[in-house]
């Protein structure tokens, strides 16, 4: 499975392991890839029938749209943040 996560979370990381939601099943991950400029990284897992989420389309965002954050912010364990689109296209 490939997992999409922040660059800045794995930076300089000897190794990289992740745990599923059921606070058990733990792999070793392999970093396919980062880009510190968006601050993206992809990982790989050797797993099979993971979860899922689909990207959306954020050519398609519109004032008004909810939109969700998902994530581990200082391992304080798997976190949702939800908000709501107040502008587009701000510099």
């Amino acid at each position: 499975g490939y997992i999409l996560t922040n660059a800045h979370v794995i930076d300089e990381a000897d190794e990289v392991k992740i745990l599923l939601a059921d606070g058990k099943t733990e792999y070793d991950a392999k970093i396919v890839g980062t880009d510190p400029k968006t601050d993206l990284a992809v990982l790989k897992i050797e797993a099979k029938n993971l979860p899922s989420i689909e990207f959306g389309d954020s050519e398609a965002l519109e004032v008004g749209d909810i939109v969700l954050a998902f994530g581990n912010p200082f391992g304080l364990g798997q976190t949702v943040t939800m908000g709501i689109v107040s502008a587009t296209g701000r510099a």
